[in-house]
């Protein structure tokens, strides 16, 4: 088996259950769990028992957490800021979708342009069902 991916979850919402139960059959790990609102970390950290460190801050996380990925599950508004923050601290990004709110802020949306060796992909933990 492949060593697992280490990835940062930022969002720990409704939808974040879905990605929690795609990365465990995909060998991910989760090595941070990132929320405004820690009790939704600490609920999916017990819901699916992480050991992973909790944060407020995905900023301070980026830069205090090594990993391979972030799985951003944050509402759309903030995509552009989670993921560019992530390509500037060298991670993937796994976005939830959709990945803006409109087709002219998808363009404006980092890694889908050149300039960086990290990438931006959009999806749906659903898919890791069919991997």
């Amino acid at each position: 088996m492949s060593s697992p991916i280490n990835a940062i979850l930022v969002g720990c919402g409704a939808m974040s259950g879905e990605w929690l139960r795609a990365a465990s059959e995909l060998n991910a790990e989760i090595v941070a769990l990132v929320d405004l609102d820690q009790r939704n970390a600490e609920k999916r950290r017990d819901e699916f028992n992480l050991s992973a460190p909790i944060y407020s801050d995905f900023q301070e996380t980026f830069r205090s957490v090594s990993a391979d990925a972030v799985f951003d599950c944050t509402v759309p508004a903030v995509h552009k800021e989670v993921s560019g923050a992530a390509l500037a601290a060298g991670y993937h990004v796994l976005e939830e979708k959709p990945l803006a709110l409109s087709i002219a802020g998808s363009a404006q949306c980092p890694g889908t342009c050149c300039g960086t060796e990290s990438t931006v992909q959009p999806g749906d933990p659903a898919d890791a069902q069919d991997a």
